[in-house]
This record gives C-alpha cells, structure tokens and sequence, in this order.
C-alpha cells in the first residue's frame, strides 16, 4: 500500500539515574539545524524506563548532554508516516504509526534501536495497551484489535471488535478495557478471556470520546470541545463528573494519585485536584500559538507536546504554580501562577 506521507522518526532521549534531562523549546538561528529541529513538530510523547520518546517531524536532533537541562538525543528511528502514539512494555516500544499499523522496537540498546515485527492493520493504529502476551489496539475506523504479542516478531490477531464509531483510545483497568469510541461515547468490555471480550455497557459522553486513561477503578476521558470526564468502573459503570474545558480537550496524564493534567489546545495545558469531585483547576497555561496535543508526566516533569510548536517541559512539583523551563534550557524557572 502506498502512503502519501513524508518519512517521520522517532527520537529518544536518555535520562539519567532517576532525572529526566529536561527541556525547552530553543530559540533556533536558521543555520543551527540540530537546534531548530526542537522548533518542528512533536506528535506524542512517551515516557518509556529510562528512556524518553518522542515523534517529531524530521527528527534530526543530537544535543550535548553537558548541560542536564538539555535532552540527549541517542537514536532514531525512521517511520512512512507520522505516529499517532507509543506504549513501552517490557523493553519494547510498541508504535501505533496510523495507516501504517503497528510496530514493535526493541529497546534493549537504545542507541541501537531495532524494528522487531509490523502488523499493518486495516484501520489506523491510534494507541495499543500491551499486558503479558495480549494487546489491545484502537484501529480507528476498523474498531479494537485484540493482537497475542507472545512473539513481538509477528503480532497476531485474535479478534477483532466492532465499534460505534471511530476508536481513538484504549485503557485497561484490571480485567476491563475502556475504549473510546469519538462521538459513541466510551464502551467497557470485560477481557479475563482476552480472546473472547465481553461487552459490559456502552456510555454515551457529551463532546468526542478522544483519549483514556485508567486509574484503578476510574477512567478518565478527554471529551474535546466538551471538556473532560471521568467513569466509575465497578460495581456498575457510570459517568461520574464532566468539566468544561477552555478548549479541545486532547491528551490526558497522571501525576501521582491526586492530579490530572489535561492537553487542551490552544489554552495549553490544566491542571486539576482529584481529590476534589468535581476535580479543581489548580492552574492552567497561557493561551499558546501551537495546540498542546499530548502530556506525559515524569516524577515532576511535565512534558507537553505543541504540535508545530516543539516540546516544552514543566517542573511541577508544586501543581499550584508549574514553572517552565525556559528557553534555551538555561537553569531557573519562570513561574506561571493560575488565572
């Protein structure tokens, strides 16, 4: 199948004991091309171990690692087509690469990354959860795709299960799998066979089901224009709370057990208090140029992917006051208090 898109690469960035290299969006002279490669766009990003990945749009990128307020660029990794997401699971990178399906890479040495095996699907790998030899993959329009990985080399399908509407995330909490389903809302299916899932209820949400992600018996879902909301998963699946968001809710991270950080477009990112219902916004980013597309929380670094913006990192220990590194990745902070 021929794919009208432009190579795309996967970089990863190393981390050291414990400390995430963190880092900035750089101001870039046109002739610093390892700099300005920053600059370009940042589809997802991913904590995996020790290890950061991130798709970006050339994907060029080789920083010094002198300076630990800037990431080290140790690998790439051409794709035909821009990905969508990546799960890390045991030291493997499992890429859901759109009309190009999935692929697994071997991380054992990350400066040599290695493509173990690809399943190209007949849908538009979106996001893949992997647990032991069973994975759960969202194929867009073509449903879920529950795949045995027992041989990374050669991803097998086992089922495949029709859905309302254009499935764009999953999550697994224990033996349920959440899915979301775009304007059908999410579904809760019940995997303790997972070659066999048992649908369990269907939840009509207002807005667009996009995102999911579980936290023990709770899932929360970014809605888009409708904001974000949470689902109760036992002892019968229920919505819990849904919040207006100042724009397109997209991404969704967890920092610890008590805050959701929430992409939301244009207005950058948010913040909120899960040990309130509903949750409290405890602080919200400016207005950005680029949309805020994905996060992805590492200890207290958070890391926002703007689209054509570049990537941008928050210390936010304090949730209250995250403070962004700032550009050039010169050491000190700037604090953005909330509105």
């Amino acid at each position: 199948m021929s794919i009208a898109f432009l190579p795309r690469r996967l970089l990863l960035w190393v981390l050291t004991t414990g400390f995430l290299f963190p880092f900035a969006t750089l101001d870039a002279s046109p002739g610093d091309d390892k700099r300005a490669e920053l600059r370009k766009r940042v589809y997802h990003v991913e904590p995996a171990g020790p290890l950061l990945l991130a798709s970006t749009e050339l994907g060029r990128s080789v920083l010094s690692a002198s300076d630990p307020a800037q990431p080290t660029a140790i690998a790439e990794i051409e794709f035909p087509v821009s990905v969508v997401s990546t799960t890390f699971a045991s030291g493997l990178a499992w890429v859901c690469a759109g009309p190009y399906g999935l692929v697994s890479v071997d991380l054992f040495d990350p400066r040599r990354p290695r493509k173990v095996g690809h399943l190209d699907t007949a849908g538009s790998a979106s996001q893949v959860v992997v647990r032991g030899k069973t994975a759960c993959l969202a194929d867009g329009s073509m449903g879920i795709l529950v795949l045995d990985v027992s041989d990374p080399a050669a991803p097998r399908e086992l089922k495949r299960i029709a859905t309302e509407d254009y499935a764009r995330g999953v999550a697994l909490s224990g033996q349920t799998l959440v899915t979301a389903e775009d304007r059908a809302g999410v579904r809760v299916l019940d995997v303790r066979d997972p070659a066999r899932p048992e649908p369990v209820v269907s939840l009509a949400l207002p807005g667009q089901a996009r995102a999911v992600i579980a936290q023990e018996d709770v899932v929360y879902v970014a809605l888009g224009t409708a904001g974000v909301g949470a689902v109760q998963l036992s002892p019968v699946p229920r919505l819990l709370w849904t919040i207006p968001t100042q724009d397109t809710a997209r991404g969704l991270a967890l920092h610890g057990k008590s805050h959701l950080v929430v992409a939301v477009s244009s207005a950058g990112f948010n913040i909120y208090s899960l040990q309130e219902t509903p949750p409290r916004l405890l602080s919200t980013t400016p207005g950005t140029e680029a949309p805020a597309v994905r996060v992805a929380v590492v200890q207290d670094y958070l890391y926002v992917s703007f689209d054509y913006g570049g990537l941008y990192v928050y210390d936010v220990k304090n949730p209250l006051t995250p403070m962004q590194y700032p550009s050039g990745g010169h050491k000190g902070l700037t604090p953005h208090p909330p509105r």
